[in-house]
């Protein structure tokens, strides 16, 4: 994902849970949904941390992992040199990218 912060949102089995804290924030509760909008988050891995506690004292933990990512990758050109000419159409260009990509075209 590309963008600094998201909306975390979901529903309980709790109809009536006490609260539920994000990476110990607490979210909005609407009956059993909650949910936090633009919840911020930093470069690289962010562990979200998701606690919910009922009326019972009964707590669950659940953890979501979302990466962020803004860097764009960069890519350096090898072979063929720049500025070369070649008398084929099939060369072969070789490189290297700052950081694994999905595909390259």
């Amino acid at each position: 994902m590309n963008q600094n912060s998201l909306t975390v949102s979901g529903a309980l089995t709790e109809l009536h849970p006490l609260d539920v804290l994000i990476n110990k924030r607490p979210a909005k509760l609407s009956g059993n949904q909650f949910s936090f909008e633009n919840f911020p988050l930093s470069e690289g891995i962010n562990t979200l941390k998701v606690k919910t506690e009922d009326r019972a004292g009964n707590v669950v933990t659940l953890s979501l992992v979302v990466n962020l990512d803004t860097i764009i990758p960069e890519i350096a050109i090898t072979s063929p040199a720049s500025g070369s000419i070649v008398n084929k159409s099939g060369a072969t260009v070789s490189g290297s990218l700052s950081e694994p990509v999905m595909s390259v075209t």
